[in-house]
């Protein structure tokens, strides 16, 4: 009798483990949820640039970021306290390289359409490895990253 009972209370717990395991796998929301708690915070600096992107910062400080939420991009003030002006997010989250002009790098600040205002350039690839360059502009007026999309669809 007492070898029934644990015969049963034994494959009662392996059945129940293997069905908590199975709802773990399969349900997406729960499985996000885990692998969340067990994810290290990190970040990593891919590239960093300077550019007159500014009137009132000369040499603003363009940095590209890697952290477990994705690829960003963030503007700092110049100057000694170098404030944070905006941040961007990348819709991929693998970084990318391309040649500009004879240099080969991961960000660029450059002036692309001639209009004397500096444009951040952050190259990127999606889940599928097809290239896509980021291109954004800094407005001074609201102080945040635009996507340049003029210049994209040329």
């Amino acid at each position: 009798m007492r070898s029934k009972i644990a015969t049963l209370i034994s494959k009662s717990l392996f059945t129940g483990t293997f069905l908590i395991s199975l709802i773990c796998v399969l349900h997406p929301e729960v499985r996000s949820y885990l692998r969340g708690l067990f994810k290290q915070q990190f970040r990593e600096i891919l590239s960093t640039t300077r550019g007159p992107l500014l009137k009132n910062f000369t040499l603003s400080r363009v940095i590209k970021v890697r952290t477990n939420e994705g690829i960003f991009i963030e503007i700092y003030g110049g100057g000694t306290t170098r404030p944070l002006l905006d941040r961007v997010r990348l819709p991929d989250r693998r970084d990318g390289y391309f040649n500009f002009g004879g240099t080969t790098s991961n960000l660029f600040v450059h002036d692309l359409d001639g209009d004397q205002v500096a444009e951040i350039i952050a190259p990127s690839f999606d889940e599928n490895l097809i290239a896509h360059l980021n291109v954004f502009s800094f407005n001074t007026n609201t102080l945040k990253l635009e996507p340049k999309h003029s210049l994209l669809n040329q």
